[in-house]
Protein backbone atom coordinates (compact mmCIF):
# COMPACT_ATOMS: atom_id res chain seq x y z
CA UNK A 1 0.00 0.00 0.00
CA UNK A 2 3.01 2.33 0.38
CA UNK A 3 3.84 2.28 -3.32
CA UNK A 4 4.75 0.07 -6.26
CA UNK A 5 7.84 -1.34 -7.91
CA UNK A 6 7.06 -1.72 -11.61
CA UNK A 7 9.37 -3.19 -14.24
CA UNK A 8 7.88 -2.32 -17.64
CA UNK A 9 10.33 -4.68 -19.34
CA UNK A 10 8.24 -7.59 -18.04
CA UNK A 11 5.02 -6.42 -19.66
CA UNK A 12 3.49 -8.64 -22.32
CA UNK A 13 0.37 -8.28 -24.50
CA UNK A 14 -2.49 -10.02 -22.72
CA UNK A 15 -4.11 -10.93 -26.03
CA UNK A 16 -1.31 -13.45 -26.52
CA UNK A 17 -2.43 -15.34 -23.41
CA UNK A 18 -0.17 -16.59 -20.63
CA UNK A 19 3.45 -16.94 -21.63
CA UNK A 20 5.52 -20.04 -20.92
CA UNK A 21 8.02 -18.01 -18.90
CA UNK A 22 5.31 -16.38 -16.77
CA UNK A 23 6.71 -18.01 -13.62
CA UNK A 24 10.08 -16.38 -14.25
CA UNK A 25 8.52 -12.95 -14.79
CA UNK A 26 6.25 -12.80 -11.74
CA UNK A 27 6.15 -13.89 -8.10
CA UNK A 28 3.66 -16.60 -7.18
CA UNK A 29 0.79 -15.65 -4.90
CA UNK A 30 0.71 -16.80 -1.28
CA UNK A 31 -2.37 -18.85 -0.38
CA UNK A 32 -4.00 -18.39 3.05
CA UNK A 33 -6.71 -20.69 4.39
CA UNK A 34 -9.12 -18.17 5.93
CA UNK A 35 -12.22 -20.05 4.81
CA UNK A 36 -15.31 -18.52 3.23
CA UNK A 37 -17.61 -18.04 6.24
CA UNK A 38 -16.86 -14.32 6.59
CA UNK A 39 -17.07 -13.45 2.90
CA UNK A 40 -19.83 -10.97 2.12
CA UNK A 41 -20.95 -9.59 -1.26
CA UNK A 42 -19.77 -6.13 -2.25
CA UNK A 43 -22.69 -3.70 -2.40
CA UNK A 44 -21.31 -0.21 -2.85
CA UNK A 45 -20.11 2.31 -5.41
CA UNK A 46 -16.74 1.83 -7.15
CA UNK A 47 -13.58 3.83 -6.53
CA UNK A 48 -13.01 5.88 -9.68
CA UNK A 49 -10.63 8.55 -11.05
CA UNK A 50 -11.95 12.11 -10.82
CA UNK A 51 -10.04 15.41 -11.03
CA UNK A 52 -6.85 15.60 -13.12
CA UNK A 53 -4.13 18.12 -12.20
CA UNK A 54 -1.12 19.31 -14.19
CA UNK A 55 2.42 19.68 -12.91
CA UNK A 56 4.66 22.67 -12.47
CA UNK A 57 8.34 21.82 -12.00
CA UNK A 58 10.31 23.50 -9.22
CA UNK A 59 13.90 23.17 -8.04
CA UNK A 60 14.16 23.32 -4.25
CA UNK A 61 17.00 25.08 -2.37
CA UNK A 62 18.48 21.60 -1.83
CA UNK A 63 18.57 21.08 -5.61
CA UNK A 64 15.71 18.56 -5.73
CA UNK A 65 13.54 18.23 -8.83
CA UNK A 66 9.95 18.46 -7.58
CA UNK A 67 6.60 18.43 -9.39
CA UNK A 68 4.02 20.74 -7.77
CA UNK A 69 0.42 19.84 -8.66
CA UNK A 70 -1.04 22.82 -6.79
CA UNK A 71 -3.50 20.88 -4.61
CA UNK A 72 -3.13 18.25 -1.91
CA UNK A 73 -5.05 15.24 -3.25
CA UNK A 74 -5.33 11.50 -2.79
CA UNK A 75 -4.66 9.40 -5.84
CA UNK A 76 -1.73 8.68 -8.12
CA UNK A 77 0.61 10.14 -10.73
CA UNK A 78 0.29 8.93 -14.31
CA UNK A 79 2.87 9.51 -17.02
CA UNK A 80 3.56 8.81 -20.68
CA UNK A 81 6.86 9.31 -22.51
CA UNK A 82 9.43 7.64 -24.79
CA UNK A 83 12.60 6.31 -23.21
CA UNK A 84 15.33 3.69 -23.48
CA UNK A 85 14.97 0.26 -21.89
CA UNK A 86 16.39 -0.02 -18.38
CA UNK A 87 16.20 3.67 -17.49
CA UNK A 88 14.94 4.19 -13.92
CA UNK A 89 12.45 6.63 -12.45
CA UNK A 90 11.54 7.12 -8.77
CA UNK A 91 8.58 9.22 -7.63
CA UNK A 92 8.34 10.09 -3.92
CA UNK A 93 5.04 11.65 -2.86
CA UNK A 94 4.74 14.32 -0.14
CA UNK A 95 2.11 16.71 1.15
CA UNK A 96 4.18 19.79 2.05
CA UNK A 97 7.56 21.47 1.70
CA UNK A 98 9.57 22.06 4.85
CA UNK A 99 10.36 25.45 6.37
CA UNK A 100 13.29 25.91 3.99
CA UNK A 101 11.26 25.07 0.91
CA UNK A 102 12.70 21.58 0.47
CA UNK A 103 10.79 18.36 -0.16
CA UNK A 104 9.81 16.38 2.95
CA UNK A 105 7.74 13.41 4.04
CA UNK A 106 8.50 13.87 7.75
CA UNK A 107 5.04 15.27 8.53
CA UNK A 108 3.42 11.83 8.22
CA UNK A 109 6.24 9.59 9.40
CA UNK A 110 6.06 7.07 12.23
CA UNK A 111 9.41 5.86 13.56
CA UNK A 112 8.04 2.38 14.20
CA UNK A 113 6.54 2.02 10.71
CA UNK A 114 8.24 4.34 8.17
CA UNK A 115 6.11 5.35 5.19
CA UNK A 116 7.59 5.89 1.73
CA UNK A 117 4.75 6.68 -0.72
CA UNK A 118 7.16 5.74 -3.49
CA UNK A 119 6.95 4.48 -7.06
CA UNK A 120 10.02 2.77 -8.55
CA UNK A 121 9.67 2.36 -12.32
CA UNK A 122 12.01 0.68 -14.82
CA UNK A 123 11.45 1.71 -18.43
CA UNK A 124 10.77 -0.50 -21.41
CA UNK A 125 12.12 0.39 -24.84
CA UNK A 126 10.06 3.06 -26.61
CA UNK A 127 6.69 4.21 -25.30
CA UNK A 128 6.16 4.04 -21.53
CA UNK A 129 2.62 4.61 -20.23
CA UNK A 130 1.86 3.92 -16.58
CA UNK A 131 -0.15 4.64 -13.49
CA UNK A 132 -0.21 2.55 -10.29
CA UNK A 133 -3.09 0.12 -9.86
CA UNK A 134 -2.35 -1.39 -6.43
CA UNK A 135 -1.87 1.73 -4.32
CA UNK A 136 -2.75 5.37 -3.83
CA UNK A 137 -0.95 8.23 -2.10
CA UNK A 138 -1.71 11.52 -0.37
CA UNK A 139 0.33 14.29 -1.98
CA UNK A 140 0.72 17.66 -3.62
CA UNK A 141 4.46 17.47 -4.27
CA UNK A 142 6.37 14.66 -5.98
CA UNK A 143 10.15 14.44 -5.84
CA UNK A 144 11.56 13.00 -9.06
CA UNK A 145 14.76 10.97 -9.20
CA UNK A 146 15.68 9.72 -12.68
CA UNK A 147 18.71 8.81 -14.77
CA UNK A 148 17.21 10.68 -17.74
CA UNK A 149 15.78 14.15 -18.29
CA UNK A 150 12.07 14.48 -17.52
CA UNK A 151 9.40 16.71 -19.06
CA UNK A 152 6.81 17.95 -16.50
CA UNK A 153 4.17 17.92 -19.24
CA UNK A 154 4.38 14.11 -19.30
CA UNK A 155 3.01 13.83 -15.76
CA UNK A 156 -0.52 14.13 -14.41
CA UNK A 157 -1.94 13.82 -10.89
CA UNK A 158 -5.28 12.00 -10.73
CA UNK A 159 -7.56 12.20 -7.69
CA UNK A 160 -9.33 8.93 -6.88
CA UNK A 161 -12.17 8.34 -4.43
CA UNK A 162 -15.48 6.54 -4.12
CA UNK A 163 -17.93 7.55 -6.83
CA UNK A 164 -20.22 9.65 -4.62
CA UNK A 165 -21.61 13.07 -5.53
CA UNK A 166 -20.89 16.29 -3.69
CA UNK A 167 -24.04 17.63 -2.02
CA UNK A 168 -22.79 20.82 -0.35
CA UNK A 169 -21.60 24.22 -1.52
CA UNK A 170 -20.37 27.16 0.53
CA UNK A 171 -19.01 30.62 -0.16
CA UNK A 172 -18.71 33.88 1.75
CA UNK A 173 -16.78 37.12 1.62
CA UNK A 174 -13.81 35.76 3.59
CA UNK A 175 -11.37 33.84 1.40
CA UNK A 176 -9.81 32.01 4.36
CA UNK A 177 -13.19 30.59 5.38
CA UNK A 178 -13.89 29.54 1.79
CA UNK A 179 -10.54 27.76 1.74
CA UNK A 180 -11.35 26.03 5.02
CA UNK A 181 -14.50 24.58 3.45
CA UNK A 182 -12.58 23.43 0.36
CA UNK A 183 -9.95 21.83 2.59
CA UNK A 184 -12.67 19.87 4.40
CA UNK A 185 -14.20 18.73 1.11
CA UNK A 186 -10.87 17.64 -0.38
CA UNK A 187 -10.02 15.86 2.88
CA UNK A 188 -13.26 13.91 2.72
CA UNK A 189 -12.72 12.95 -0.92
CA UNK A 190 -9.26 11.70 -0.05
CA UNK A 191 -10.46 9.59 2.85
CA UNK A 192 -13.45 7.90 1.20
CA UNK A 193 -11.67 5.16 -0.71
CA UNK A 194 -14.22 2.31 -0.68
CA UNK A 195 -14.54 2.79 3.10
CA UNK A 196 -14.04 5.87 5.30
CA UNK A 197 -10.36 5.93 6.27
CA UNK A 198 -8.20 7.73 8.82
CA UNK A 199 -5.54 9.07 6.44
CA UNK A 200 -4.27 8.49 2.89
CA UNK A 201 -0.56 8.33 3.70
CA UNK A 202 0.08 5.75 6.40
CA UNK A 203 -2.53 3.33 7.84
CA UNK A 204 -5.24 4.02 5.21
CA UNK A 205 -7.61 2.07 7.45
CA UNK A 206 -11.29 2.24 8.38
CA UNK A 207 -10.82 3.32 12.00
CA UNK A 208 -14.18 3.22 13.74
CA UNK A 209 -13.58 6.23 16.00
CA UNK A 210 -12.81 8.45 13.02
CA UNK A 211 -15.81 7.11 11.10
CA UNK A 212 -18.40 7.87 13.77
CA UNK A 213 -16.92 11.25 14.70
CA UNK A 214 -17.08 12.49 11.11
CA UNK A 215 -20.35 11.01 9.85
CA UNK A 216 -22.50 14.07 10.61
CA UNK A 217 -20.23 16.33 8.55
CA UNK A 218 -19.78 13.67 5.87
CA UNK A 219 -23.52 13.43 5.22
CA UNK A 220 -23.68 17.19 4.64
CA UNK A 221 -20.77 17.27 2.21
CA UNK A 222 -21.38 14.19 0.05
CA UNK A 223 -23.95 11.47 -0.61
CA UNK A 224 -21.96 8.92 1.37
CA UNK A 225 -24.65 6.37 2.40
CA UNK A 226 -23.28 3.51 0.23
CA UNK A 227 -19.74 3.93 1.57
CA UNK A 228 -20.82 3.93 5.21
CA UNK A 229 -23.28 1.06 4.64
CA UNK A 230 -20.50 -1.06 3.13
CA UNK A 231 -18.24 -0.20 6.05
CA UNK A 232 -20.87 -1.24 8.63
CA UNK A 233 -21.19 -4.60 6.86
CA UNK A 234 -17.41 -4.95 7.19
CA UNK A 235 -17.73 -4.31 10.93
CA UNK A 236 -20.51 -6.89 11.23
CA UNK A 237 -18.42 -9.44 9.34
CA UNK A 238 -15.59 -8.96 11.84
CA UNK A 239 -17.72 -9.21 15.00
CA UNK A 240 -16.42 -11.67 17.60
CA UNK A 241 -18.41 -14.36 19.36
CA UNK A 242 -18.51 -12.28 22.56
CA UNK A 243 -20.20 -9.40 20.72
CA UNK A 244 -17.16 -7.13 20.38
CA UNK A 245 -16.79 -5.41 17.02
CA UNK A 246 -13.32 -4.54 15.70
CA UNK A 247 -11.95 -1.01 15.94
CA UNK A 248 -10.83 -1.24 12.30
CA UNK A 249 -13.01 -2.44 9.43
CA UNK A 250 -12.16 -4.19 7.21
CA UNK A 251 -10.02 -5.99 9.77
CA UNK A 252 -6.32 -5.47 9.29
CA UNK A 253 -5.23 -8.75 10.87
CA UNK A 254 -6.19 -12.41 10.81
CA UNK A 255 -9.98 -12.94 11.01
CA UNK A 256 -11.09 -13.97 14.50
CA UNK A 257 -8.09 -12.46 16.30
CA UNK A 258 -8.39 -9.17 18.17
CA UNK A 259 -6.11 -6.20 17.51
CA UNK A 260 -3.38 -5.92 20.15
CA UNK A 261 -0.65 -3.54 21.21
CA UNK A 262 2.64 -5.26 21.94
CA UNK A 263 0.93 -8.63 21.65
CA UNK A 264 -0.84 -8.11 24.99
CA UNK A 265 -3.45 -5.34 25.12
CA UNK A 266 -6.50 -5.70 22.91
CA UNK A 267 -7.73 -2.48 21.31
CA UNK A 268 -10.95 -3.89 19.85
CA UNK A 269 -14.12 -2.98 21.71
CA UNK A 270 -12.97 0.48 22.74
CA UNK A 271 -15.68 2.89 23.88
CA UNK A 272 -16.38 5.55 21.25
CA UNK A 273 -14.76 3.32 18.64
CA UNK A 274 -16.70 0.08 18.50
CA UNK A 275 -19.75 2.16 19.48
CA UNK A 276 -19.72 3.30 15.85
CA UNK A 277 -21.51 0.03 15.12
CA UNK A 278 -24.62 1.65 16.65
CA UNK A 279 -23.89 5.32 15.97
CA UNK A 280 -23.41 5.07 12.20
CA UNK A 281 -26.58 3.07 11.35
CA UNK A 282 -28.61 5.31 13.66
CA UNK A 283 -27.40 8.54 12.07
CA UNK A 284 -27.76 7.19 8.54
CA UNK A 285 -31.34 6.23 9.39
CA UNK A 286 -32.10 9.68 10.81
CA UNK A 287 -30.62 11.51 7.81
CA UNK A 288 -31.84 9.29 4.96
CA UNK A 289 -35.09 8.03 6.51
CA UNK A 290 -34.14 4.44 5.65
CA UNK A 291 -34.05 1.80 8.40
CA UNK A 292 -32.81 -1.04 6.16
CA UNK A 293 -29.27 -1.00 7.57
CA UNK A 294 -30.61 -0.96 11.14
CA UNK A 295 -32.86 -3.95 10.41
CA UNK A 296 -30.02 -5.81 8.75
CA UNK A 297 -27.66 -5.39 11.71
CA UNK A 298 -30.05 -5.10 14.66
CA UNK A 299 -29.26 -8.51 16.19
CA UNK A 300 -25.53 -7.89 15.84
CA UNK A 301 -25.94 -4.46 17.47
CA UNK A 302 -27.79 -6.11 20.35
CA UNK A 303 -24.85 -8.47 20.88
CA UNK A 304 -22.43 -5.55 21.06
CA UNK A 305 -24.74 -3.69 23.47
CA UNK A 306 -25.02 -6.80 25.66
CA UNK A 307 -21.23 -6.94 25.84
CA UNK A 308 -21.11 -3.26 26.82
CA UNK A 309 -23.71 -3.79 29.56
CA UNK A 310 -21.75 -6.76 30.90
CA UNK A 311 -18.58 -4.70 30.77
CA UNK A 312 -20.09 -2.06 33.06
CA UNK A 313 -20.57 -4.70 35.79
CA UNK A 314 -16.89 -5.66 36.00
CA UNK A 315 -14.33 -4.69 38.64
CA UNK A 316 -13.03 -1.14 38.34
CA UNK A 317 -9.41 -0.31 37.70
CA UNK A 318 -9.60 3.48 37.60
CA UNK A 319 -11.00 6.33 39.71
CA UNK A 320 -14.55 4.93 39.91
CA UNK A 321 -13.56 1.87 41.92
CA UNK A 322 -14.45 3.45 45.29
CA UNK A 323 -17.94 4.56 44.24
CA UNK A 324 -21.02 2.96 45.82
CA UNK A 325 -22.16 0.03 43.67
CA UNK A 326 -25.50 1.72 42.94
CA UNK A 327 -23.53 4.20 40.81
CA UNK A 328 -20.50 2.34 39.57
CA UNK A 329 -22.45 -0.51 37.94
CA UNK A 330 -23.65 2.07 35.42
CA UNK A 331 -20.22 3.59 34.74
CA UNK A 332 -17.87 2.52 31.96
CA UNK A 333 -14.53 2.26 33.71
CA UNK A 334 -13.29 -1.18 32.74
CA UNK A 335 -11.19 -2.79 30.03
CA UNK A 336 -9.56 -0.86 27.22
CA UNK A 337 -10.44 2.71 26.27
CA UNK A 338 -8.44 4.99 24.01
CA UNK A 339 -7.54 8.36 25.50
CA UNK A 340 -7.20 11.73 23.78
CA UNK A 341 -4.32 12.41 21.40
CA UNK A 342 -5.58 15.46 19.53
CA UNK A 343 -5.70 17.84 22.47
CA UNK A 344 -4.17 21.20 21.44
CA UNK A 345 -1.27 22.61 23.40
CA UNK A 346 -0.07 19.40 25.05
CA UNK A 347 3.56 18.26 24.86
CA UNK A 348 4.52 14.89 23.46
CA UNK A 349 5.31 13.27 26.81
CA UNK A 350 1.93 14.20 28.24
CA UNK A 351 0.12 13.06 25.11
CA UNK A 352 1.82 9.66 25.10
CA UNK A 353 0.51 9.18 28.62
CA UNK A 354 -3.14 10.09 28.06
CA UNK A 355 -3.42 8.31 24.70
CA UNK A 356 -3.36 5.00 26.57
CA UNK A 357 -5.74 6.06 29.36
CA UNK A 358 -9.41 6.55 28.56
CA UNK A 359 -11.68 8.84 30.56
CA UNK A 360 -14.52 7.07 32.45
CA UNK A 361 -16.68 10.18 32.14
CA UNK A 362 -16.42 10.12 28.35
CA UNK A 363 -16.94 6.34 28.29
CA UNK A 364 -20.08 6.62 30.40
CA UNK A 365 -21.44 9.42 28.22
CA UNK A 366 -21.01 7.18 25.16
CA UNK A 367 -22.64 4.33 27.07
CA UNK A 368 -25.74 6.44 27.71
CA UNK A 369 -25.88 7.70 24.13
CA UNK A 370 -25.69 4.20 22.69
CA UNK A 371 -28.41 2.85 24.97
CA UNK A 372 -30.56 5.81 23.96
CA UNK A 373 -29.92 5.11 20.27
CA UNK A 374 -30.71 1.41 20.74
CA UNK A 375 -34.01 2.32 22.43
CA UNK A 376 -34.97 4.56 19.52
CA UNK A 377 -34.00 1.99 16.90
CA UNK A 378 -35.89 -0.76 18.77
CA UNK A 379 -39.00 1.44 18.82
CA UNK A 380 -38.80 2.07 15.06
CA UNK A 381 -38.43 -1.66 14.40
CA UNK A 382 -41.38 -2.50 16.65
CA UNK A 383 -39.20 -4.26 19.23
CA UNK A 384 -41.21 -2.97 22.21
CA UNK A 385 -39.61 -5.13 24.91
CA UNK A 386 -36.11 -4.14 23.81
CA UNK A 387 -37.15 -0.50 23.61
CA UNK A 388 -38.35 -0.45 27.21
CA UNK A 389 -35.25 -2.29 28.45
CA UNK A 390 -32.77 0.04 26.76
CA UNK A 391 -34.73 3.16 27.70
CA UNK A 392 -34.89 2.29 31.41
CA UNK A 393 -31.22 1.34 31.53
CA UNK A 394 -30.26 4.55 29.73
CA UNK A 395 -32.12 6.59 32.35
CA UNK A 396 -30.22 4.83 35.14
CA UNK A 397 -26.90 5.50 33.41
CA UNK A 398 -27.81 9.17 32.97
CA UNK A 399 -28.82 9.47 36.63
CA UNK A 400 -25.54 7.89 37.77
CA UNK A 401 -23.53 10.17 35.49
CA UNK A 402 -25.27 13.31 36.76
CA UNK A 403 -24.79 12.30 40.39
CA UNK A 404 -21.16 11.26 40.08
CA UNK A 405 -19.84 14.00 37.79
CA UNK A 406 -22.20 16.98 38.07
CA UNK A 407 -24.04 17.02 41.39
CA UNK A 408 -21.96 15.29 44.07
CA UNK A 409 -18.64 15.33 42.18
CA UNK A 410 -17.75 11.87 43.45
CA UNK A 411 -15.11 11.39 40.75
CA UNK A 412 -12.47 13.80 39.55
CA UNK A 413 -13.35 15.42 36.23
CA UNK A 414 -10.65 15.93 33.63
CA UNK A 415 -10.39 19.41 32.13
CA UNK A 416 -12.20 19.35 28.77
CA UNK A 417 -11.62 22.96 27.77
CA UNK A 418 -9.06 24.12 25.23
CA UNK A 419 -6.65 26.84 26.41
CA UNK A 420 -7.50 30.09 24.60
CA UNK A 421 -5.27 33.15 24.28
CA UNK A 422 -5.00 36.13 21.89
CA UNK A 423 -3.57 35.31 18.47
CA UNK A 424 -0.48 37.41 19.15
CA UNK A 425 0.38 35.78 22.49
CA UNK A 426 3.72 34.06 22.90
Amino acid sequence: MAGEVYDARKEFPMEHGLMEDCGERFHLVKVQNYGMKQLIPVDTVPVTPHETLFAKQIITPAGEVVLDFGQNIVGYVSFEFDEQEGKKLTLIHGEVLDGKGNFTIENFQNKAVPTKQQIDYICREGRNKYHPTKTYMGFRYVKVEADFEIDPAAFRAVAVYSDIRTTAEFSCGVSEVNQLFQNALWSMKGNFIDVPTDCPTREKSGYSGDCQAYIHTAMYLMDCYPVYAKWIREQAAGQYKDGVVPQIAPKANTPGKKEKIGGVLTTDGGIGWSDSFEIVPYRLMKRYGDDALVRENYEAMKRWTAYEIKRAQKTRFCNCRLLPRKYRKYMIDTEWMWGEWLEPGQDVNYMSDIVMKGDPEVGTAFYYMNLNYMAQMAEILGEDEDQQYYKKLAEKVKAAYRTVYLEKRLCERKNKTVPICPSDCT
